[in-house]
């Protein structure tokens, strides 16, 4: 019983902080971007918005404002949506918000750190597992 409440706990505590995630756990910061092209390691320096709180990055034509990026219209979809042999349900759902996935590494406290994040049309991107934190909605 103690372990199912210490487990309940540590859960509530993470969606809790998750739920305080705000403009100052959000910083607009110089970085490094490393991507594969053409069989090529490419790295980038630009400036994204990083989350503190989460250890997510994102982008927004706005990052010197403000790095708000989590005012889209939710994601609802089905489980069943999610099921392919060939290739990543982080992937699957940043192809059903429009967006492109990509595997990044970013440098962050002096160490490259690998994500996926989904590129969308206007330039923007977000983390993939922040898109899924924030939109998406489960109907069954």
């Amino acid at each position: 019983m103690r372990k199912v409440q210490f487990i309940f706990i540590v859960i509530f505590s993470f969606s809790f902080a998750s739920s305080q995630a705000s403009d100052e756990t959000i910083d607009c910061v110089d970085g490094k971007i490393k991507t594969i092209e053409n069989k090529k390691e490419v790295i980038v320096y630009e400036r994204y918005c990083f989350d503190t709180v989460l250890k997510s990055i994102s982008s927004t034509k706005k990052c010197p404002d403000g790095c708000l990026v989590d005012n889209l219209n939710p994601l609802v979809l089905k489980h069943s949506e999610l099921k392919s042999i060939t290739e990543s349900p982080l992937f699957i759902i940043c192809r059903k918000a429009q967006g492109v996935p990509q595997q990044i590494d970013y440098w962050a406290n002096h160490r490259w750190i690998s994500t996926s994040r989904c590129l969308f049309s206007d330039g923007t991107y977000q983390d993939i597992n922040r898109l899924i934190s924030s939109r998406v909605k489960y109907e069954d």
